[in-house]
């Protein structure tokens, strides 16, 4: 019997972009609260804040005593410490970032994913480092019908770039009586980021597809092991399919991903 083929999806910056940088977000819900804090201050803080929370609770919270409501909420009031940050301020950012107010997805991404649907060879699930909010943007930005299944770190209490990640996914998919090593042939794990997307994925036995939208990896093709980001980025003209070996292509946007996996 012939297997279908497995597409999986990161989410975020591969689906879905913000629609304005995150912490102009926060800013502009910030001020219908007449909450004023210096865009320097969040700047400065949210990253080391955001770094904190993962150390302290990994995966948004997933397998610990936190949600990941009050992951965001925590991390939220911290990055406006010591401001005061009135209650309904935070549920409303939180709030924000589960909406396609604050979410948009990719002009190329809907009718490649109906060229796949269409083609009644494939599976397509998302593989995403996030926490439920990556399902209800999905739902809000009317795609997530399209995927057989969501996995999250958040719920698998482990994330990419991590084996064990992919090894949940795939042994997930292909049931009882399928080999892995059967299903890896006909697997595909797509996404934006060159470590935790393609590397990480053909590392754990898959093929790998990294978005390069930007046209940072162009001048990859030829390179063998895994590629790193110190490279030149060079613009991209066309849409391109470039294939570096065996297992790790790289694609200049969605329109190209049918041809990347022989549809």
């Amino acid at each position: 019997m012939k297997l279908p083929k497995i597409v999986s999806f990161d989410a975020f910056n591969t689906i879905f972009t913000p629609r304005k940088p995150v912490l102009q977000i926060y800013a502009e819900v910030a001020q219908r609260h007449g909450l004023k804090v210096p865009q320097e201050h969040l700047e400065e803080r949210f990253p080391i804040v955001f770094k904190q929370m993962q150390e302290q609770y990994p995966n948004y919270g997933g397998h610990s005593k936190m949600n990941y409501v009050n992951w965001w909420a925590t991390l939220i009031s911290n990055t406006y410490a010591p401001h005061d940050t009135p209650k309904a301020f935070v549920e409303e950012v939180v709030d924000t970032f589960s909406t396609d107010d604050a979410y948009g997805a990719y002009a190329d991404v809907r009718q490649a994913l109906d060229q796949l649907h269409r083609s009644g060879e494939v599976v397509m699930v998302i593989s995403s480092n996030g926490d439920p909010r990556v399902v209800q943007v999905l739902k809000a930005l009317d795609l997530l019908q399209y995927f057989q299944k969501v996995y999250l770190s958040y719920d698998l209490g482990v994330s990419k770039p991590s084996i064990d990640f992919f090894n949940h996914v795939i042994d997930d998919l292909r049931g009882p009586f399928t080999p892995r090593e059967e299903m890896l042939k006909n697997a595909w794990h797509v996404g934006d980021e060159l470590t935790i997307d393609l590397n990480a994925s053909v590392n754990a036995g898959w093929n790998g597809i990294l978005v390069d939208r930007d046209g940072a990896f162009r001048n990859l093709a030829d390179k063998q092991g895994n590629v790193t980001e110190q490279e030149a980025p060079v613009a991209p003209t066309d849409p391109e399919v470039i294939k570096l070996d065996d297992k790790r292509t790289v694609i200049s946007d969605f329109s190209v991903l049918g041809n990347a996996l022989g549809l």
